[in-house]
């Protein structure tokens, strides 16, 4: 598992990006860098952002 600090982001997006429980680059791979973002700068933890993405994909579908 490799630290955020081998990406080069920054101290101050490496803090908000563990503030939203983002801590290594394959979980932000994972999530994506827009999510990841978007939840860092409403500091919204990131199994709610999820939460929210899956429920509004599901929504789309019953549409």
């Amino acid at each position: 598992m490799a630290a955020l600090t081998t990406l080069k982001l920054g101290k101050t997006m490496e803090k908000k990006l563990h503030s939203v429980g983002i801590c290594s680059a394959e979980e932000l791979m994972e999530i994506g860098s827009k999510q990841a973002v978007f939840a860092s700068k409403y500091n919204i933890p990131i199994l709610a952002l999820l939460f929210f993405i899956t429920w509004r994909r599901q929504f789309a579908v019953w549409r």
